[in-house]
């Protein structure tokens, strides 16, 4: 399969809600409880996605007119979590500090699952972080769901650290559930400007 890709708009909102909704339901079944709830309310959950939308940050995968998947992806760590744990892990500075790009929400709905469009939209994610002089590709998931973990590490991601609770609680987010950082290797390469759609199409 090839989907087409295009920059979300507002009314995007609701399919990214309703990929969240399903996804829930399929971890349900599997005895996770990742998005059992909108954390930390519904109302803030919205705001989120509709924050990430009208920054240009959220893509849809279509096909047939049908939307099948969804990320979301910035070029700063929006919640201020990895500095200080990385620091605190004993990293180092250097790899704390480097340019990256940082995921959200990258969901596959259950028509496409078994075809690789993760995997797919991964290394196009850090393609793009390639041209924007990013070093790392870097996604933050969900405590105890250790079967996302694996499918994280079998796409070469690692384990960088935990987020510590006290971390958490200076920043304002006591409760937050996706605590767990995982990061890749972008290899170097020239920046500039580009078009991510673009640049989709000609990479499937």
């Amino acid at each position: 399969m090839n989907p087409d890709i295009r920059r979300a708009v507002p009314a995007d909102r609701e399919v990214v809600v309703a990929l969240r909704r399903e996804a829930s339901e399929w971890l349900a079944v599997e005895g996770i409880g990742q998005w059992e709830k909108p954390w930390p309310s519904e109302a803030e959950q919205n705001a989120r996605i509709d924050a990430a939308i009208a920054r240009g940050g959220t893509w849809m995968f279509c096909e047939g007119g049908v939307t099948g998947a969804t990320v979301t992806f910035f070029g700063e760590d929006r919640g201020g979590f990895w500095e200080p744990t990385l620091r605190r892990s004993g990293t180092g500075t250097a790899v704390a500090s480097a340019p990256a790009l940082y995921l959200q929400r990258m969901i596959v709905g259950a028509a496409w699952r078994g075809r690789k469009v993760g995997a797919r939209i991964l290394d196009w994610a850090s393609e793009c972080g390639r041209r924007s002089g990013a070093e790392f590709l870097r996604v933050d998931i969900w405590r105890g769901n250790d079967g996302l973990e694996a499918y994280y590490s079998r796409q070469g991601f690692t384990r960088a650290g935990v987020i510590p609770d006290d971390v958490l609680r200076d920043l304002g987010f006591p409760e937050y559930p996706s605590t767990v950082l995982m990061q890749r290797g972008i290899p170097g390469g020239e920046g500039g400007p580009f078009d991510p759609a673009e640049l989709w199409r000609k990479m499937v």
